[in-house]
Parts: C-alpha cells; structure tokens; sequence
C-alpha cells in the first residue's frame, strides 16, 4: 500500500510540473515570434 501512495504522489507532482512548465515554454515562443514579425517583413 505505501508504494502505491508513493506512485500516486509522484505522478499528481509531476502533472503539476507540467502546469507549471507549459505556460512558461509557451510564453517563450510568443516572444520569439513577436521579436521574429519585424525580421520576416523587409518592407
């Protein structure tokens, strides 16, 4: 019994190091894309 509480911890720890993670790479490659618009566009 005290593995699988300890697997169960683990695995909700991790989906909320997902959470955490995802927004922060996401926010990342909006501003690659916002600092890449003014290169794309010669004129």
């Amino acid at each position: 019994m005290a593995f699988q509480i300890e697997s169960n911890i683990q695995e909700s720890t991790r989906e909320e190091g997902e959470k955490i993670v995802k927004p922060k790479t996401n926010r990342k490659l909006q501003i690659q894309d916002t600092l890449a618009e003014p290169m794309r566009d010669p004129i």
